[in-house]
Parts: structure tokens; C-alpha cells; sequence
């Protein structure tokens, strides 16, 4: 249903004539839109069952017994993760002027 959606959207927008400045904007608008539909109704008609509120009222201080238990875990993912994006992402300026130095590479003429 929503990649067909998405496909039929994107091709009226694109037809419509719109300027390409415009027609990724309209996608942008049409998805969101349709979001939050779904997030309204989501809110509207759904409750809480009466065991999940009876165990929500119950439950004291969940939250920070998580953290008491898994704060090593926790920082050990956020650490990697961050060590990861530095490498994918931070060292990709450099792969034009790496790639240049190849007269018959890709990047030749940037």
C-alpha cells in the first residue's frame, strides 16, 4: 500500500508541472499529512487496558532501575555508534582528493 502510494504521488506531482523544487516538497507534505491522520486516530481510538493501567500505576521507578542495570551496555552502543559514524561518515570528505590521485579513476575531474 505505501510504496504504491508513494509511487502514484510522486507521479501526479510530477506530471502536475510543478517545478522539481515543488514536487519533492509535495511528497514531503502528502507523507506527512497522512502521518499524522494515522497519529490522530491512533490517539483517538485506542485505550489503555485496565491490567496495563493497574501496572503502569504499580510500577515505581522502572526507569531508573533500567539504567542502574544496563548504563555500561547502553554507553558501550552509544560509543560505538559514534565511533562508527566518525569513520563512515567523517572520512568520506577526503575520498574525492584520494581518488583524484588516479588519473583513470572516477573522481578525475573533481
Amino acid at each position: 500500500g505505501g510504496p504504491v502510494l508513494c509511487d502514484l504521488v510522486t507521479f501526479f506531482l510530477d506530471i502536475s508541472g510543478l517545478p522539481p523544487q515543488f514536487v519533492w516538497r509535495g511528497i514531503f507534505l502528502v507523507g506527512s499529512l497522512l502521518s499524522f491522520a494515522g497519529l490522530v486516530l491512533r490517539f483517538l481510538t485506542t485505550q489503555n487496558s485496565k491490567q496495563f493501567t493497574k501496572a503502569a500505576k504499580q510500577a515505581k521507578g522502572t526507569r531508573r532501575n533500567f539504567f542502574r542495570y544496563y548504563w555500561r551496555p547502553l554507553l558501550g552502543t552509544a560509543l560505538i555508534w559514534l565511533l562508527f559514524d566518525i569513520v563512515e561518515y567523517g572520512l568520506k570528505q577526503n575520498d574525492a582528493a584520494i581518488f583524484s590521485a588516479d588519473e583513470s579513476g572516477p573522481y578525475r575531474n573533481s
